[in-house]
């Protein structure tokens, strides 16, 4: 069972980076620069940390996959992105990019993940912000795929200390999909 869900949850994150790079080149996507580069710099991180830790397979290429995905981002978002030079944008590198310095330098790797986690949420702050302002800058299905991938590796593993980064993936993808059709989802609170 474990191997299908797996599967499964490979199959989804894969999908969703190829849904979303069509999506930019196509222009109806504009990913914040500030939150592609941050995610980029944790991503690359945790791949390696994967890595140097032996982590399981699925581990692997599970960070493997978001590592490829977050250097398309990126390499996209220069393009065909907005934002990234506000006060907004470049207090929110710096303080994502302590977080990673943080996470580094942690001997416990409990506390190394709590602080990747709080790298990842400032690095989502700026393009939480655009999307509210924006919805339609964004494609739903990056963030609808990537946090069933995230439920889906989730529960093939048993849940530990180790999983909140697949559950703050999935908190973070649910925020982004509601930034994306709040005005949708008002509308009919109201009506």
């Amino acid at each position: 069972m474990q191997a299908i869900l797996l599967t499964i949850s490979t199959i989804l994150i894969t999908a969703a980076g190829i849904i979303y790079c069509a999506s930019i080149i196509r222009g109806r996507t504009k990913p914040h620069r500030t939150t592609r580069f941050a995610v980029l710099v944790i991503l690359t991180l945790n791949f390696l940390s994967v890595l140097a830790a032996h982590g399981n397979l699925g581990a692997e290429i599970y960070s493997g996959i978001l590592f490829v995905s977050a250097i398309a981002f990126f390499l996209l978002s220069l393009k065909s992105g907005m934002g990234g030079l506000s006060v907004f944008d470049l207090l929110c590198l710096v303080i994502a990019l302590s977080g990673v310095v943080a996470w580094r330098l942690a001997a416990n790797p409990i506390l190394g993940i709590w602080f990747a986690v709080m790298g990842d949420f400032v690095a989502y702050l700026p393009a939480l912000y655009k999307t509210w302002k924006h919805p339609h800058t964004e494609s739903p299905w990056l963030y609808a795929l990537s946090g069933s991938a995230s439920f889906i590796s989730l529960i093939a593993y048993r849940i530990s200390a180790v999983s909140v980064f697949q559950i703050f993936t999935m908190i973070c993808s649910a925020a982004m999909l509601v930034c994306i059709y709040h005005t949708v989802l008002f509308k009919k609170a109201g009506a």
